[in-house]
């Protein structure tokens, strides 16, 4: 039986179709361009680490759709002050909690040392080892159908 195409169904179908066009661009893991300078502070090895612990605990569509939302959050709210103090003690998580598309559980284990001056960059870091994985996991899933 097919079902028909509602109202209901486009939010699903245009995030796949975003996630389609964003692996196909191959930039998707970069930091937005609308993004200011004052959030793209980079992150130290400790940082990095963090975050690749984050990306190997959860599973990768839930991931995802963390990313994206971050990615939209870079691109639709970084690109004004949010803060009157960015480079200050502002944390990521104080602003991503209430991102659009966020789930408010992931905010309870993403890297809380991340300030809202580093987004860009833990963005970057987050996709980065992300898209690591995404490609390991499908390497090894051909390497079992071989």
């Amino acid at each position: 039986r097919i079902q028909q195409l509602q109202l209901k169904h486009l939010e699903h179908i245009w995030r796949y179709l975003e996630r389609l066009y964003l692996v196909e661009e191959g930039t998707w893991h970069e930091i937005p361009q609308t993004t200011m300078e004052m959030y793209k502070n980079d992150i130290d090895e400790r940082l990095k680490t963090a975050l690749m612990q984050f990306i190997t605990r959860h599973e990768m569509d839930v991931l995802w759709n963390f990313l994206s939302a971050f990615r939209r959050f870079l691109e639709n709210n970084c690109r004004q002050l949010l803060s009157k103090e960015p480079e200050n003690q502002s944390l990521a998580t104080d602003f991503l909690m209430y991102a659009d598309g966020i789930e408010e559980e992931l905010m309870y284990v993403f890297p809380p040392e991340i300030k809202l001056s580093q987004a860009g960059y833990g963005y970057y870091h987050a996709a980065r080892y992300y898209q690591e994985r995404n490609d390991r996991e499908a390497q090894q899933e051909q390497q079992g159908q071989e």
